[in-house]
């Protein structure tokens, strides 16, 4: 008789190769979803609005996504294109303003600000075309303008994988709420759909608008410019608070633009407006 050895060793062999597989597997899965969430860009739900003096110098910096500040300095760096799609959203949304980049030191300069000790450097600051005639900085303008330009931005920055968005919708006009979900779709379904858009929202207009989509996409009746928009894009989880720890619910959408599921504690009664087009 030859032996290749008894059966205890087969199963600790049996053991280690199962181990090691299992081991590949959520080390590997671990280790993507870190590179995942370093890659991610974050805006939080209260945007900082740009002081007084907030400039662009030629070195430029990146600030914080999590306060906007950074989407303003990518304005500053008189990215072109990047302006243009900011305002051609600010225009669609209905924001009320436009985004103006200001060189100040080719060839003049600004005496508060060559005291500051800027002089000899090319220096741009953002400026805001709020259609009155005259251009104004950020902090000058209403709190909705400088929580809903960073979204914007956010929304539009093509490198980041993953968007993290809370509370878009503050400080914003239910009409601008509406639009967001337009905004989020663009970003969501362009490159192929390989981003996603995470949203941590309060507001009923923002995803009536894209249960609307939905429903335009299956009856082909999408209005000049709006893109197609299918359930299977879409996952809405309602979070709440219980005796038992948080509770996440996901709430199942249909090709109709309705929740299959109930939603908790009476949400939606403004749907009907927005369910029929009126």
């Amino acid at each position: 008789m030859i032996s290749f050895g008894d059966d205890s060793d087969e199963k600790a062999a049996a053991s280690a190769q199962v181990r090691t597989f299992l081991e590949m597997v959520v080390l590997g899965t671990t280790a993507q979803l870190v590179a995942s969430l370093r890659d991610a860009l974050y805006i939080g739900p209260l945007r900082t609005i740009p002081p007084r003096g907030f400039l662009y110098e030629r070195a430029g910096r990146i600030t914080s996504w999590a306060d906007g500040l950074a989407a303003w300095d990518l304005l500053l760096a008189d990215r072109a294109s990047l302006v243009e799609r900011t305002n051609l959203w600010l225009r669609r949304l209905g924001a009320g303003c436009q985004v103006v980049v200001q060189q100040l030191f080719d060839r003049t300069a600004d005496a508060e600000l060559l005291s500051d000790g800027h002089v000899g450097k090319a220096v741009r600051r953002l400026l805001l075309d709020t259609g009155a005639g005259s251009l104004v900085l950020p902090s000058e303008v209403g709190a909705g303008v400088s929580q809903i330009i960073p979204v914007v931005v956010a929304a539009l920055e093509a490198r980041a994988g993953l968007s993290l968005i809370e509370q878009p919708e503050i400080h914003v006009h239910p009409a601008v709420q509406v639009g967001l979900g337009d905004l989020f779709i663009d970003a969501a379904t362009r490159d192929r759909g390989r981003r996603a858009v995470l949203v941590e929202t309060h507001s009923e207009h923002l995803i009536l608008r894209l249960l609307r989509r939905i429903r335009e996409t299956t009856d082909n009746k999408l209005a000049e410019g709006s893109l197609a928009f299918t359930a299977d894009k879409l996952s809405v989880l309602y979070v709440e608070s219980s005796s038992e720890g948080v509770r996440i619910h996901r709430l199942h959408v249909d090709e109709r633009g309705e929740f299959t599921d109930r939603w908790p504690k009476g949400f939606f009664d403004e749907r009907f407006a927005e369910v029929y087009g009126t």
